[in-house]
């Protein structure tokens, strides 16, 4: 008999899409990066009532809702294309290549209203003085 775990289905997937994050493979500050960024889309999910039980059962509709949410909370464009970037990379590291491709007609930064970034930043350097 196979030993069942405690853990739901559901609370499994969400282990599962952090897993995922971490090895992405990235630098060590990067990945702490990938790793947030996967708990707010998969609180995102708990919150709008989203049960998942498998990475293959993440729609285009999840993305989408989740990147018009964090442009409603005011997140900067920019921003929001990073954590556009760090989910495709996720859905890399899960076989989800459709759906990750950077050029997928339904997510791409046109199609959500992203398109008008800055990649200019907003640090200045010290004064030589």
């Amino acid at each position: 008999m196979k030993n069942k775990s405690a853990r739901s289905k559901v609370e499994q997937f969400r282990r599962d899409f952090v897993t995922l994050a971490r090895d992405a493979g990235r630098s060590y500050a990067t990945v702490a990066d990938s790793m947030r960024i996967a708990r707010y889309f998969l609180n995102y999910l708990r919150d709008n009532g989203i049960k998942l039980r498998h990475t293959d059962s993440i729609k285009t509709r999840h993305l989408i809702g989740y990147l018009q949410f964090r442009k409603e909370q005011g997140i900067s464009v920019r921003s929001i294309q990073n954590e556009r970037s760090v989910i495709r990379g996720i859905l890399n590291q899960a076989g989800r290549y459709k759906l990750a491709a950077p050029d997928n007609p339904l997510l791409s930064n046109k199609a959500l209203g992203l398109e008008e970034s800055n990649r200019a930043g907003t640090k200045l350097p010290l004064n030589p003085e």
